[in-house]
C-alpha cells in the first residue's frame, strides 16, 4: 500500500546530479587524498556532481581480514586511514571539489565498529551482547566487526555528534549510510533531524526499503531492479518484468523518494563481477541508459567510465587500470544528458515492453523524452503509434535530428541498442 508521507525534499543540488563512487584505496597506485585530488578535472569534465568516498577512517587490526581490512571495519570515527593522508589532507581535498563544483559524500558505517575501536575499550555497553554477556558480531559473517547497540542514549549521542563533526568541520554535503536497514529507525529520525539544522545534507541509505524514507533519507537503493538487469541480461527474466517493478515501486515509496539506479558498486564488482563482464559490454551499455533515463539518480562506479575489466579486491591494494576507452564519451554523454534533460528528472513516465524492447515516453511542460532500448542479444523491430509524440527531436548519441511523423515510427534495433530521443 503506498505510504501517504512525502519524503523530506533533498538538497536542491542534488536535482539532476550524477553520484560517483570513489575507492580511494584502489584509485591510485599512492591510494591517497592527494593522489586522488589530481583526477578531479577529469571528474569534472565527466559531469558528475557528487562524489561518494568509501569510508576514509582508520581500520581495524583485530581480525582483520586480508592484508589492509575492510573498510568497513572502523576503529576510530574521528580519525582518517593514515594509508590515505591527514584530516589537512581531507579538508584541502573537500575545498577543491567543492571550487570545481561538485559536493562531497562520506560513507557511515554505524552498524558496526572495529572490534578494537576506541569506543568498544571505553563502553563496552554500548555494544550488542548476547546471553552469555559476548558481544555480537555486526552481522555473522562479518567477524572483523562488533555490533552497536542503539538502545543506549549515550551512544545515539555519540554518533550524532560525530555526523555533525564532519559536516561542521569539513563542509562534507552528504551521507551514504553502510546498512541503513540494520541500524533503529528512532536513532535516523533524531539523527537525520539534527545534521539538517546545520546545512541541506543528502542522506542516501543502503537498502530498499520504502519505511527509510520516513526517518529522513531522500534516496534509497534500486537494489530488485539491478538484479533484475542481471536476470534479464541471462535471459532468465523477461524485459515485460521492469515496468511492474517501477509501477510498484511508485506504489510502495512515499512521495518524492529518490531511488539511486545502478549498473554496479563497489560490492557488485568486488564479489559479483564488474558490469561489463557480468553483463557483456553491449548490455552494460543499454542497462546504464535505463539507469540515467528512468526515475532516479544513476551512479557511476570509479572504473565503469573506462570499461574496466578489473574485479577489485576487498581487503588488499589493487588498482584500477586506468585507459583510453569509448566508454568515457558514452559516460559524458550520459551525464550531459541527465544534468540538461528537466523531462528525466521531473516528467511524467509512461512505459511499455514490446517483447524485448522497453520503449517509454517523459513528459515535463514543452520538454519530450523519447526512449527505446533493445533488452536482448538479437536485432528486433517495433511499429510506434506516434499520436502525442510527433515533432522534431535530436538523437542524443549522434547529435542528429530525427523526425517523428505520419501515423507510425518504424524502429529496428541491433542487439543491445537504444535510441534516445529529445524534444524542446
Amino acid at each position: 500500500m503506498k505510504d501517504s508521507i512525502q519524503t523530506s525534499l533533498p538538497p536542491s543540488w542534488s536535482t539532476g546530479a550524477v553520484i560517483y563512487q570513489v575507492n580511494t584505496r584502489q584509485f591510485t597506485p599512492e591510494g591517497t587524498f592527494k593522489a586522488f585530488a589530481k583526477h578531479l578535472p577529469r571528474l569534472q569534465k565527466l559531469g558528475v556532481k557528487i562524489l561518494w568516498f568509501m569510508p576514509i577512517h582508520p581500520i581495524g587490526q583485530v581480525d582483520r581480514k586480508g592484508k589492509l581490512g575492510s573498510y568497513y571495519a572502523i576503529s576510530d570515527y574521528y580519525g582518517i586511514n593514515p594509508e590515505f593522508g591527514s584530516k589537512t589532507d581531507f579538508k584541502k581535498l573537500v575545498q577543491q571539489i567543492h571550487k570545481l563544483g561538485m559536493k562531497v559524500m562520506l560513507d557511515l558505517v554505524v552498524n558496526h565498529t572495529a572490534w578494537d575501536s576506541n569506543m568498544l575499550s571505553t563502553h563496552p555497553e554500548w555494544y550488542k551482547h548476547n546471553k552469555k554477556g559476548d558481544i555480537l558480531p555486526g552481522h555473522p559473517e562479518w567477524t572483523d566487526t562488533a555490533k552497536l547497540d542503539y538502545d543506549q542514549p549515550e551512544l545515539r549521542r555519540y554518533i550524532t555528534d560525530m555526523m555533525k563533526y564532519w559536516i561542521n568541520e569539513f563542509d562534507i554535503d552528504g551521507y551514504r549510510c553502510d546498512v541503513a536497514h540494520f541500524v533503529p529507525d528512532f536513532f535516523w529520525r533524531e539523527a537525520i533531524a539534527e545534521i539538517q539544522k546545520i546545512k541541506p545534507v543528502l542522506m542516501l541509505a543502503e537498502s530498499d526499503l520504502p519505511w527509510l524514507h520516513r526517518c529522513g533519507f531522500h534516496m534509497t537503493y534500486s537494489t530488485k531492479l539491478y538484479w533484475l538487469f542481471n536476470a534479464i541480461a541471462k535471459g532468465k527474466r523477461p524485459v515485460s518484468a521492469i515496468v511492474p517493478m517501477l509501477k510498484r515501486e511508485k506504489a510502495e515509496y512515499p512521495a518524492g523518494s529518490m531511488r539511486m539506479r545502478f549498473t554496479s558498486n563497489h560490492d557488485e564488482n568486488s564479489w559479483v563481477d564488474p558490469a561489463v563482464t557480468r553483463l557483456g559490454t553491449k548490455a552494460a551499455k543499454a542497462f546504464a541508459v535505463l539507469c540515467f533515463t528512468l526515475h532516479g539518480t544513476p551512479l557511476i562506479y570509479n572504473g565503469q567510465e573506462v570499461g574496466s575489466k578489473r574485479k577489485l579486491k576487498f581487503f588488499d591494494k589493487d588498482e584500477i587500470p586506468w585507459q583510453e576507452s569509448p566508454f568515457t564519451e558514452f559516460y559524458q554523454k550520459l551525464v550531459q544528458l541527465y544534468g540538461e534533460t528537466p523531462a528525466l528528472h521531473a516528467g511524467e513516465i509512461s512505459y511499455k515492453s514490446h517483447g524485448p524492447i522497453l520503449l517509454f515516453t517523459r513528459k515535463f511542460q514543452q520538454e519530450t523524452a523519447l526512449i527505446a532500448i533493445n533488452l536482448s542479444p538479437e536485432k528486433q523491430k517495433l511499429s510506434i503509434n506516434t499520436r502525442g509524440i510527433k515533432g522534431e527531436y535530436t538523437e542524443v548519441f549522434s547529435n542528429k535530428p530525427f523526425s517523428i511523423e505520419g501515423k507510425t515510427l518504424e524502429i529496428e534495433l541491433k542487439p543491445w541498442a537504444y535510441i534516445t530521443l529529445i524534444k524542446g
